[in-house]
């Protein structure tokens, strides 16, 4: 009976996931939020996978704002790698200064595993918070349907209307 267990444990720990440094963003519908709550070191690397099932529209942006000194955030480079992206898409900023504002906009992404790197500086107390948007590219059925409705409405419309009468007695 030992050995059973020995080998249900062993086992477990064959197929035990591995450490990753990276945050896995989850996707709520259509979005999904990231961010660092509080950052201890002058300097930073952040990272965050997420996965796309399908292909889409993705749009992202990236902000933090100074209250003082030790809470303000430089973002040196925001940028996004993953399937036919090469070396990655950076971000455009926006704001620099007490406030950063950085976004990355509506891009065409295919399927598949991606990474969200963000560095910088901080005054050992910052933080930032971002979001992320998907809108997926309708399958060519749904086209078909929206058409083929379009098409409905629109004979509808153009049929010769039924006159009524009314006859009071």
């Amino acid at each position: 009976m030992k050995a059973l267990a020995f080998a249900f444990a062993g086992a477990a720990l064959a197929v035990a996931a591995p450490a990753s440094a990276a945050t896995y963003i989850t996707f709520d519908g259509n979005s999904g939020t990231y961010g660092n709550d509080l950052i201890t070191t002058p300097s930073f690397t952040d990272t965050f996978d997420f996965t796309l099932d399908t292909a889409g529209r993705f749009g992202a942006t990236l902000s933090s704002v100074a209250v003082s000194a030790a809470t303000n955030v430089n973002f040196s480079r925001v940028f996004l790698t993953g399937p036919g992206l090469g070396a990655g898409i950076d971000f455009s900023p926006v704001v620099s200064g007490i406030v950063e504002f950085r976004t990355l906009a509506s891009t065409f992404l295919s399927a598949g595993d991606y990474r969200l790197t963000v560095s910088g500086t901080s005054g050992n107390e910052g933080s930032y918070a971002g979001d992320l948007s998907f809108a997926a590219v309708p399958e060519p059925a749904t086209w078909g349907l929206m058409i083929l409705g379009f098409g409905m409405v629109g004979g509808a419309m153009r049929r010769r209307a039924v006159k009524t009468a009314v006859r009071f007695a």
